[in-house]
């Protein structure tokens, strides 16, 4: 996932690989990693827990994602691309 400098999620693939991941190169530090760590480990994984209010979760299911079937491949991509604040 990408994020940016308040570590919101900006984009999300599911597992990218290519130009696609390097597409999804991020300044780590804004997590807390040193410098140096941060240009060792640049890439944010999801590792499928996720925390969502009850109220927003029911209507991105309800209402936005109706069809959905995997929350990390469609929902959480379509809530950045809606304009959702989404928190790595």
């Amino acid at each position: 996932m990408k994020i940016d400098s308040e570590g919101r999620i900006i984009e999300f693939a599911e597992k990218p690989k290519g130009e696609a991941l390097q597409a999804m190169k991020v300044d780590t530090a804004v997590l807390g990693l040193d410098e140096e760590k941060a240009k060792e480990m640049p890439y944010i994984a999801s590792m499928g827990i996720y925390v969502v209010g009850k109220d927003v979760m029911m209507k991105l299911l309800r209402e936005e994602f109706q069809q959905a079937n995997d929350f990390g491949s469609e929902v959480i991509p379509g809530a950045t691309a809606i304009g959702m604040k989404v928190q790595a």
